[in-house]
């Protein structure tokens, strides 16, 4: 999973209008013009600048005969380029299809922008039917364009790139911890109510719960929560948005979790968090930060304070004032009722996941590891171990690939145990063999134990592995003629990798 695909996969929309497209892509076009000329005068983000660069929208198609491509802030060249007639004093450009690569940029580049007349452009993606709500469209296109600005653009990219991956790739286990799961089930309730209506004693009640929360968390789990990339960028569109949008308060509160209730499975309260998190507690501080503290987002944007931090210090509670608010807080949002229900939710699962995990320790012999990705099979159960690692049981049968470039083949006949750890570039297997298992390496048949006494990687195509001591066992790897991977011995387990 490259780092680019971790934070919001944004796939934006559009089409065309001139004479080949129908009313909804003609109206929205002219929103969009308007929107977009006017949207370098709004202080969004330090840095940031909506129209700094060229970028090419466009709509989602199966033939490149019927993508439709709109260039703005281009030096068109092209004489394909065809200018829009509504153009607010900045020249939009159209294309009926694509002749600039735009489908294979998407499809196979990892580059940060495409060449389009000789001039580095940001591309997006639209779903051009997702445009009947203007606000909707409008979001797309600014979380893509502030998302590139910080990953590429912003004075602090090389290390805000850093830090997001070592903070997103550190375990996060707060979903399985009651007290501070409950805590912040009220603490969506109670900017749930502040966004209903904006008063600051709403926000000192957050800040006196989120103080009694962040000492049962460990300070990676505070970093993890706070320095949220997607919080960020979703705070810009909400600022955006309520610039220019009357939709604005139908964007608020999407990501708000207030009850157990919600949640579809134990398994899940991970993408409910980091999904709170993202689209709601931080951006809705950010907003009450921008009537509180202007100029704030320089120290985030630096690293030197979190929006959490700076709310915090801006209030300044008292230690008795944090502790009256909890107590009347908690009370207000029904704390005890929540942990009842947090525990009835999990605790059976909790106590399955430790014992297959313990099952999974007790199988003789050693590991062996393998990238996996865009996997698709049958499994007894699944458990989010953290935010980064998860344990399938009884898998039957799955079907995967090494990269993400679909050029190799895994397919799992059966396996007891499978675990899957997240990693900056693609996810990793685990699953554990015996000193009896046969390897079947390109043909020819090896043991473990001359596996084990090899001292240089083995470079092969095909892999066939069967284990004695667990005879429905069966893993099949197929490099497809490439020849950048290897087997090889690392810290006492055979693994996989890609030279």
């Amino acid at each position: 999973m490259k780092f680019r695909h971790i934070f919001l996969s944004l796939i934006l929309f559009l089409s065309l209008f001139p004479a080949y497209a129908d009313d909804l892509e003609e109206d929205y076009m002219k929103h969009f013009a308007a929107v977009s000329a006017k949207a370098d005068f709004l202080d969004l983000w330090p840095g940031f600048r909506f129209n700094a660069k060229p970028y090419i929208i466009g709509s989602q198609a199966k033939k490149d005969a019927d993508r439709h491509l709109y260039a703005f802030n281009l030096n068109a060249k092209n004489s394909e380029w065809q200018l829009l007639p509504y153009n607010n004093n900045r020249p939009i450009y159209y294309l009926s299809h694509d002749v600039i690569g735009f489908r294979d940029y998407i499809e196979n580049s990892s580059a940060p922008y495409l060449k389009v007349d000789e001039q580095d452009s940001i591309v997006q993606v639209i779903q051009f039917s997702d445009c009947r709500l203007p606000a909707f469209c409008d979001a797309v296109v600014v979380r893509g364009l502030i998302q590139h600005f910080e990953f590429y653009e912003s004075p602090y990219a090389g290390d805000l790139m850093k830090r997001m991956l070592q903070i997103y790739y550190s375990p996060y286990y707060e979903y399985y911890k009651p007290e501070s799961l409950a805590l912040f089930f009220v603490e969506n309730e109670i900017l749930l109510q502040y966004i209903k209506n904006p008063n600051q004693e709403d926000l000192k009640d957050y800040v006196a719960v989120y103080a009694h929360r962040s000492k049962l968390m460990e300070d990676q789990a505070i970093r993890y929560e706070d320095n949220n990339l997607g919080a960020r960028i979703n705070y810009v569109t909400l600022k955006f948005l309520r610039t220019n949008s009357s939709d604005f308060l139908s964007h608020l509160g999407l990501g708000a979790v207030t009850t157990v209730k919600e949640v579809h499975h134990p398994s899940d309260l991970g993408d409910y968090m980091d999904d709170s998190f993202s689209t709601f507690i931080i951006p809705i501080i950010a907003l009450a930060l921008d009537d509180l503290r202007p100029g704030w987002q320089q120290a985030v944007e630096s690293n030197q304070a979190t929006p959490n931090q700076i709310l915090n210090q801006h209030f300044h509670l008292s230690n008795e004032e944090i502790n009256s608010r909890y107590l009347k807080a908690t009370k207000t949002y029904g704390y005890g009722e929540k942990l009842g229900q947090i525990h009835e939710f999990e605790d059976a699962y909790l106590q399955n996941m430790k014992q297959e995990q313990e099952n999974y320790k007790s199988i003789a012999g050693f590991e062996f590891e393998m990238p996996i990705s865009q996997y698709t099979g049958k499994m007894s159960y699944q458990f989010q171990i953290n935010n980064i690692t998860r344990l399938f049981t009884r898998v039957s049968p799955m079907d995967a690939n090494m990269d993400d470039a679909n050029k190799t083949s895994i397919y799992i006949g059966f396996l007891p145990y499978l675990y899957l750890r997240a990693t900056p570039e693609v996810d990793q297997g685990f699953f554990k063999l015996s000193r009896f298992a046969q390897l079947r390496v390109d043909g020819v048949e090896i043991s473990v134990a001359d596996l084990f006494k090899q001292t240089t990687p083995r470079p092969f195509h095909q892999l066939e592995i069967r284990d004695r001591m667990q005879p429905k066992l069966l893993v099949e790897i197929d490099t497809a003629d490439q020849n950048n991977y290897v087997l090889e011995v690392y810290h006492e387990q055979l693994r996989v990798r890609s030279l």
